[in-house]
C-alpha cells in the first residue's frame, strides 16, 4: 500500500515527478483523443439510429417492447463480458504484454475467450427456453398474454443472439487496448450502429413483425457481427494467436477468474442504475414512458462516451502496467490527471444538459411519430438525470484504479450499496408529484453519493491522491460552469432563437390542444410541474410533429458557442492550471513554427 501523505500524493508540479505526470498525461491524452473522435462519430451515428427509431415508432407500444427486449441480452452481456471482463482481463493481459511475454498472453486470451463462449452458449439456451420468465422480470408491469408482452418476448429471443458477438468484441477490445491500440476498438461501435440503421431503413420494409420491427432486430445482429469481424484481424497483427484450449491451471487465467466476479457485479450494477433499473421501473407507467426514459438516458450518456469513457479506457492499460511494474508515483500521477480531466469536461456538460434539456431533446429526437408530449417527458427526465453523468463518469476511472490495484471487491460493494438505495428511493419518488422524474432523480442522487464514497476509499487506499488540488479544481469548475449555465439560459431564451411547434393538419388532436401547441415555444424551462403519464398509443395515433430543426439547431449551436466562450473565459480568469497547460503548449508550438 502507498503511504504518502495527501499533500504529497501526486508530485506533478515540479522536478522528475512533473516529467512523469507530463509523460503519463501525453500518453493517456493521445489514446483518449483517438477514442473521443471515434466515439464522437459513433455518437452521431447513434443519434441518427435513435432518431430513426423514434421517428418511425415514436413512444408507441412497439418501441416500448423493442427497448424492453434489450434488457435481457444486455444483462447477459454485462454479466458474462462487457466492461467487467475487460476490467478483470486487462490488468493480467497488460502485465504479460508489458513484460514481453506474448506466449502466456496468448494462453490467457484464448482460454478466457473459450470459457466466455461456453458461458454465453449456456446463457443463451437458458434465455431461449425461459424467455417469458425473464421478460416478466425486466418488464414486470407488462401484462402476460398482452400484445406488448408477446412482442417483447419475440424480440428478446431474436436479440439474445447478439450477445455472442458483442461479448467476444468486448474481449477483443480489452486485448487491443492492452497493446495501446484504440482505432479499431472505436470503429466497431460505428459499424454496430450502421447495422441497426440498415435494419431501420431497409430490412424494416420486408414487414417482418408489426411495422417491420423484427427486421430492425435483425439489423442489430448484423451490426454486432461486424464488431468481431473488424477487431480480430487487427489483433492477430499484434502477435496474438488464438488456440482452442482451456488451461484453467494457468496462473493468469486463475487471476482473471478471481477478479471477474466482483468486477462483473460492480460494472453490471453501475450500468443498471442508469439504464436497466430505470427501464424496468418505467414499465409500471407504460411503454411510452419506457421510450421517453430511453431518450433521456441516451442524451445524458452522450458526453460520457465522448469524454469519461475515452479517458478511463485510455488510462486503464497504463494504470494496470504501472501497478505491474511497481511504478507507484507514476500510477498516482496518471490517476489524478484522469480524474481532473473528467471533472473539467463533465461538470459543464451536466450544467449544459440541465439548461438545454428541452431544445436538445427536440433537436435530437423530436419529429414525425415522436410528438411534443413525449419529448417534453424526455426533457423532464433528462433534467433530473443530468447529475448522474458526473457520478457515473468519475466511477469509470476510479473503478479502474481499484481494478488495477487488485481491490476489485471495493467497487462491487459500493455498486451494490448504490442499487440497494436506488430502487426503494426511486419507487418512493415515483409516488410523489415527480412521477417518472423520481426514477431519474434517484439515479442521480445514488450515483453521485456512490462516487463520493469510492473516491474517499481510494484516497485512503493510496494514502492520498492530492485531494486539495482536486477540490480546488472542482470548486473553480463548478463556478465557471454556473456562470456558463446562466449565460446559456438567457441566450437560449432570446426571441429570435426560440422555435415554435407545428403539427401536420391531419394530426389526431383536439383543435384547442393543437392550437396551444402551435403557440408554445421550445427553450430552457427550469421550473417544471410533474407531467402526466402519457397514454399507451400505437404508431400513427397522434399525427406527425414537424420540428423546426434548422432554427432549433441554430438555438442550440449559438447556446453552445456561448457556453464554450464563457466557460473557457471563466477557467482562464480563475487560473485553472489544466487550461493554462493546454494553451501554453498550443501557443508554444505556434511560436516554434514561426521561428522555424
Amino acid at each position: 500500500m502507498v503511504t504518502s501523505p495527501d499533500d504529497e500524493g501526486v508530485a506533478a508540479t515540479s522536478g522528475a515527478n512533473g516529467d512523469v505526470a507530463s509523460s503519463a498525461m501525453s500518453t493517456v491524452a493521445k489514446g483518449a483523443l483517438i477514442l473521443s473522435l471515434g466515439t464522437l462519430v459513433s455518437r452521431i451515428l447513434g443519434w441518427y439510429r435513435e432518431k430513426l427509431l423514434l421517428g418511425t415508432y415514436g413512444d408507441s407500444d412497439i418501441n416500448g417492447a423493442y427497448i424492453a427486449a434489450f434488457n435481457v441480452p444486455d444483462l447477459l452481456y454485462y454479466l458474462l463480458a462487457g466492461g467487467a471482463l475487460g476490467a478483470a482481463f486487462i490488468p493480467v493481459f497488460s502485465g504479460y504484454i508489458a513484460k514481453g511475454n506474448q506466449k502466456d498472453a496468448n494462453k490467457v486470451g484464448s482460454t478466457i475467450a473459450n470459457l466466455m463462449l461456453v458461458a454465453i452458449a449456456v446463457g443463451t439456451v437458458i434465455q431461449l427456453l425461459f424467455t417469458p420468465f425473464f421478460v416478466r422480470l425486466i418488464a414486470p408491469w407488462y401484462t402476460p398474454g398482452s400484445e406488448v408482452f408477446t412482442l417483447t418476448v419475440n424480440l428478446t429471443r431474436i436479440l439474445c443472439f447478439m450477445v455472442f458477438f458483442t461479448a467476444l468484441s468486448g474481449l477483443l477490445t480489452g486485448m487491443l487496448n492492452s497493446y495501446h491500440h484504440f482505432l479499431a476498438t472505436t470503429l466497431v461501435w460505428n459499424t454496430y450502429n450502421l447495422g441497426i440503421i440498415f435494419g431501420l431503413l431497409y430490412l424494416r420494409q420486408f414487414e417482418w413483425g408489426p411495422h417491420g420491427i423484427y427486421g430492425v432486430a435483425l439489423g442489430v445482429i448484423i451490426g454486432a457481427f461486424s464488431m468481431v469481424a473488424i477487431q480480430f484481424p487487427v489483433l492477430c497483427k499484434y502477435g496474438f494467436r488464438y488456440a482452442p484450449i482451456m488451461d484453467l491451471r494457468h496462473e493468469g487465467v486463475r487471476r482473471v477468474l478471481t477478479y471477474f466476479v466482483p468486477v462483473m457485479i460492480a460494472f453490471t450494477l453501475g450500468m443498471a442504475t442508469l439504464q436497466t433499473i430505470p427501464g424496468i421501473l418505467a414499465t409500471k407507467l407504460g411503454p411510452p414512458v419506457v421510450a421517453d426514459m430511453r431518450a433521456a438516458t441516451r442524451l445524458v450518456l452522450l458526453p460520457m462516451g465522448i469524454f469519461a469513457v475515452a479517458i478511463s479506457t485510455a488510462a486503464f492499460p497504463r494504470l494496470a502496467q504501472q501497478v505491474a511494474l511497481g511504478q507507484t508515483d507514476e500510477f498516482r500521477a496518471t490517476l489524478v490527471h484522469a480524474i481532473k480531466a473528467v471533472l473539467v469536461l463533465t461538470i459543464p456538460a451536466v450544467v449544459g444538459i440541465f439548461v438545454l434539456a428541452e431544445p436538445m431533446n427536440f433537436l435530437l429526437w423530436g419529429g414525425d411519430e415522436y410528438g411534443a408530449n413525449g419529448v417534453r417527458a424526455a426533457s423532464y427526465a433528462t433534467m433530473l438525470l443530468a447529475a448522474a453523468l458526473l457520478g457515473l463518469s468519475l466511477m469509470q476511472i476510479v473503478n479502474r484504479a481499484f481494478f488495477s490495484l487488485g481491490k476489485n471487491y471495493v467497487p462491487m460493494l459500493v455498486a451494490l450499496g448504490v442499487v440497494l438505495v436506488n430502487i426503494p428511493l426511486a419507487l418512493w419518488l415515483m409516488h410523489t408529484p415527480l412521477q417518472y422524474g423520481g426514477i431519474s432523480l434517484a439515479a442521480s442522487v445514488t450515483l453521485v453519493l456512490g462516487c463520493a464514497v469510492l473516491i474517499d476509499l481510494l484516497r485512503r487506499q493510496l494514502g492520498g491522491i492530492n485531494g486539495r488540488s482536486i477540490a480546488i479544481l472542482t470548486a473553480k469548475v463548478l463556478l465557471a460552469s454556473t456562470l456558463m449555465g446562466v449565460a446559456v439560459y438567457f441566450v437560449a431564451r432570446l426571441e429570435p432563437l426560440t422555435p415554435r411547434f407545428r403539427y401536420t393538419e391531419t394530426a389526431n388532436l383536439p383543435a384547442a390542444e393543437l392550437e396551444a401547441l402551435r403557440q408554445d415555444d421550445i427553450g430552457p424551462h427550469l421550473r417544471w410541474a410533474a407531467p402526466s403519464v402519457p397514454e399507451t398509443k400505437s404508431v400513427g395515433a397522434h399525427g406527425k410533429l414537424i420540428v423546426p430543426r434548422v432554427k432549433l439547431a441554430l438555438q442550440v449551436l449559438v447556446s453552445l458557442v456561448v457556453a464554450v466562450v464563457v466557460y473557457l473565459g471563466a477557467l482562464y480568469a480563475l487560473r485553472v492550471q489544466e487550461l493554462t497547460i493546454i494553451t501554453s503548449r498550443v501557443f508554444g508550438r505556434l511560436r516554434r513554427r514561426r521561428t522555424a
